[in-house]
C-alpha cells in the first residue's frame, strides 16, 4: 500500500491537469463532496459572454433565395426523348462490352474503349434525368449477342446515328440550357463513337 498511494497521487494530479475532472472526497462531516481540481477551478472562473444570434434581414432571406438553384422545367417529352436516347446508347455499351471480352489485341480495346465512352454518356443523359423528373431511370431494351464483329460493329453505328436523332431533336425542342449543353455533347460523343467504329470496321477489312 505504500507504493500504491504515491501512484494514485500522481494518477490524480495528472488527470486534474489534463482535464480538471473532480473526484469525491468525504468532508469532515462525512458528506461526499467533490473536490474540483485547479484545471476546473480556473476554468470556472473565467466568465462565459454567449452573444445573441443576429437576426435574419429581408436582404439576407432575398439573398439566400436568388442563390438556391431553381428546379429544372421540362415536360414529358423532354423526359420520354432523353429515355429512348439512353437506350439507343445502351445498345453500344452492351455490344461493345461483349465483344471486348471476346475480341483480343487492337480490336478488343477499342471495342472497350468505346464501351467506356458509351457508360460516360449514359451516366450524363442519367444524371439530366434525374435533374428532370427527380426519378433513377435505368436503360432497358431488348439486346441480342451479335454472330459477327462486323455485324456488331454495324449495330453500334446504327444505335448511335439513332442517339443522335433522338439528341438533336431534344435540343432543338426543350427550353432547358443545362439540357441543351448536355445535348450537344452527347451528341459529340455519339459521333466519336461512330467513327471509331467506322475505322475499326476498315481495319479489320470487313
Amino acid at each position: 500500500m505504500e507504493k500504491t498511494t504515491p501512484v494514485l497521487d500522481a494518477f490524480d494530479t495528472v488527470w486534474e491537469r489534463v482535464g480538471g475532472a473532480a473526484k469525491t472526497v468525504v468532508s469532515a462531516d462525512g458528506t461526499v463532496v467533490p473536490a474540483v481540481g485547479k484545471a476546473a477551478a480556473a476554468t470556472a472562473a473565467i466568465p462565459v459572454t454567449v452573444l445573441p444570434r443576429p437576426a435574419a434581414t429581408a436582404d439576407a432571406a432575398t439573398a439566400v433565395t436568388q442563390d438556391a438553384p431553381a428546379p429544372l422545367r421540362g415536360t414529358a417529352e423532354d423526359a420520354a426523348a432523353l429515355r429512348a436516347a439512353m437506350d439507343s446508347v445502351a445498345v453500344t455499351y452492351r455490344t461493345c462490352c461483349y465483344l471486348a471480352r471476346r475480341c483480343s489485341g487492337c480490336a478488343g480495346r477499342t471495342c472497350a474503349a468505346i464501351a467506356a465512352s458509351a457508360k460516360r454518356t449514359i451516366e450524363r443523359l442519367s444524371a439530366q434525368y434525374f435533374l428532370l423528373t427527380g426519378e433513377v431511370y435505368s436503360p432497358g431494351g431488348s439486346y441480342a449477342r451479335p454472330a459477327s464483329l462486323g455485324g456488331a460493329l454495324r449495330t453500334v453505328i446504327a444505335s448511335e446515328n439513332s442517339a443522335i436523332e433522338l439528341l438533336t431533336a431534344l435540343e432543338q425542342s426543350t427550353a432547358i440550357p443545362s439540357l441543351r449543353r448536355a445535348c450537344l455533347c452527347a451528341i459529340e460523343e455519339c459521333e466519336r463513337r461512330i467513327c471509331t467504329a467506322e475505322r475499326l470496321l476498315i481495319s479489320c477489312g470487313i
